[in-house]
């Protein structure tokens, strides 16, 4: 069981890489790099200052990767 719950993490590790290399090469924002924005200048200013195109790929798209991506992991221990 152990070694199921360690693949999917895998995979969603792996993933997660992979979305904030392709999040950095298209100059989105990613969460350590939002949070690093709220840390030095507050929430709000954060939220105004980071483009719409962001806030899609942190709320929207990059949960929606890695929910997929653990959907599929679990898809694929089951034929283990």
């Amino acid at each position: 069981m152990i070694l199921k719950i360690l693949l999917i993490g895998w995979i969603v590790l792996i993933g997660a890489i992979i979305l904030n290399g392709l999040a950095g090469l298209l100059g989105l924002a990613t969460w350590y790099t939002f949070l690093a924005k709220i840390a030095q200048q507050g929430w709000l200013p954060a939220l105004r200052q980071t483009p719409i195109i962001s806030h899609l790929f942190l709320f929207v798209i990059y949960p929606l990767a890695l929910g997929g991506l653990a959907w599929l992991g679990l898809r694929l221990i089951r034929f283990w």
